[in-house]
């Protein structure tokens, strides 16, 4: 799966270029490339830790590190509009530190959730077409590039995963998946000035379990760092339903929330905040 969004990328790169040459520089190549860049150090640890096992704590601390650096080559989200034109500055440092934890938080979940065929790969398939289209619509043509590309790749894998699971993503398609999905809308909040709360409602069914099922634990009083069977898709598949029918579930929702976050595909004070910041 993610020799197969290498591909894609690299072809839309080349398609991108021939057809809009004058608005294809080398800073939006150099910056996509380190937003894939950031997306296989994802993948690379993934592949470590399928190879090698590494121990939950080991792996919470590689991921913070990892999350700083994909923030940093994707850009860090400073302003959080809260509607009626309102709109919250927090600075470079708090803005650092809630956008590590966006890339951490929704890395994470797309990983929690790769256990039912289809499921996982799918939702982010969409949310990462419906980011595409939003981040067009606002003129962030470098994160449409991005997450257009990591969709298609993700409907190519789908053919193998879903329904019969002849092929796995394993943790490094999930993380890497996951990685590009959070990159790709750092990107379309910076450039494009989209409200910061479109990303997560275009991947809310992921996070919703993966987050519901933690603060349950944490309830429970039980270890967030141990592994688990609990989340909400697992207990479906345990009630005797298919993967095919706990996948496409999970597909609709998000195409629900995906048309709902879609309808408004920027926030204009947060775009003029944006315009302010800069010309300083």
């Amino acid at each position: 799966m993610a020799w197969a969004s290498a591909s894609a990328f690299s072809r839309s790169r080349c398609c991108r270029s021939a057809n809009g040459a004058k608005r294809w520089g080398p800073d939006q190549l150099r910056r996509l490339a380190w937003c894939a860049g950031a997306a296989y150090c994802f993948l690379l640890i993934g592949f470590i830790d399928d190879t090698f096992a590494l121990g939950p704590r080991a792996k919470f601390a590689v991921f913070v590190v990892a999350s700083v650096g994909a923030v940093l080559a994707a850009g860090v989200a400073e302003t959080l509009p809260i509607g009626g034109g309102i709109v919250l500055e927090f600075g470079f440092w708090i803005g650092l530190g809630g956008s590590m934890l966006w890339v951490f938080t929704l890395v994470n979940c797309v990983n929690f959730m790769d256990g039912a065929n289809g499921l996982s790969m799918g939702s982010t398939a969409i949310g990462l077409a419906a980011l595409g289209a939003t981040s067009l619509a606002a003129g962030a043509t470098d994160a449409a590039v991005l997450a257009f590309c990591g969709a298609g790749a993700l409907a190519g894998f789908l053919v193998w995963n879903f329904p019969k699971g002849r092929l796995f993503a394993g943790d490094s398609g999930a993380l890497f998946a996951g990685a590009l999905a959070a990159t790709a809308s750092l990107m379309a909040i910076e450039e494009g000035g989209i409200s910061p709360f479109i990303p997560p409602i275009l991947f809310f069914p992921l996070l919703a379990d993966a987050l519901l099922t933690l603060a349950w634990r944490a309830s429970k009083k039980r270890d967030l760092l141990d592994g688990h069977a609990e989340h909400i898709y697992q207990i479906g598949l345990r009630s005797k339903l298919k993967h095919s029918q706990v996948s496409v579930a999970y597909w609709v929702v998000t195409a629900i929330a995906a048309r709902s976050a879609s309808s408004r595909p920027k926030h204009g004070a947060a775009r003029l905040r944006w315009r302010i910041k800069r010309a300083r």
